[in-house]
């Protein structure tokens, strides 16, 4: 979830900036609150994921990975107020579903 926490961030530096290719906007956002905060969380989750790779097999730690993916979107639309498909949600469904199961042991 951290990593999902992060891309709103991430999305938040960049809506900070229209400026397309002026240095000094890209130099404001790349030290904006929101683009620190994502780099920290994003930092943060690359230990933990690492902490938890010594007690948890990669093949169970990264479908959650997967499953942070799918969840992105919703909380996407939720925010930021972008559009979902229909063929998304069902997709995400099965995606979630498929990692629940996949991690039963």
């Amino acid at each position: 979830m951290s990593l999902a926490a992060g891309q709103v961030c991430f999305k938040l530096a960049a809506d900070q900036s229209d400026e397309a290719g002026n240095p000094l906007a890209l130099y404001k956002v790349a030290i904006s609150v929101p683009m620190v905060s994502a780099c920290i969380l994003y930092a943060t989750s690359i230990v933990i994921y690492v902490f938890l790779l010594r007690r948890i097999p990669l093949s169970q730690a990264y479908l959650f990975s997967i499953a942070g993916a799918a969840i992105v979107p919703f909380i996407a639309a939720s925010v930021f107020k972008e559009p979902l498909s229909i063929n998304y949600i069902i997709g995400a469904v099965l995606v979630i579903t498929g990692v629940s199961i996949s991690t039963l042991s």
